[in-house]
């Protein structure tokens, strides 16, 4: 359903480039999510104020990288870059419950 190279430069809007920008932000969000809420739960088991947390840092993250990312400059797709934190939690907490579940 996205716009070849040619619609989009015969447009001179920008309109077909931004829908395709916006549907790539779409489809690069539903990539991560499973891992994500993955993480998420395993977290969760034993954290699950840190859980909490970094899942709003990475959903607060993912709003700012789509509109970013939306906008078609290349510059302001860094503007989510701090969701990462939320997702380095995630991990970091789902390790350490884990670790916590099975050393005992």
């Amino acid at each position: 359903m996205s716009c070849t190279k040619a619609e989009v430069d015969a447009d001179g809007t920008g309109n077909k480039h931004k829908f395709n920008c916006a549907q790539r932000v779409h489809h690069n969000t539903l990539e991560s999510l499973p891992l994500i809420l993955t993480w998420f739960v395993c977290c969760a088991v034993h954290y699950p104020i840190v859980a909490s947390a970094s899942i709003g840092i990475w959903v607060l993250g993912r709003m700012a990288y789509s509109r970013g990312y939306i906008t078609g400059e290349p510059a302001k797709r860094n503007q989510g870059a701090f969701g990462y934190i939320g997702s380095l939690g995630l991990l970091v907490g789902s390790l350490l419950s884990a670790y916590k579940t099975y050393a005992q």
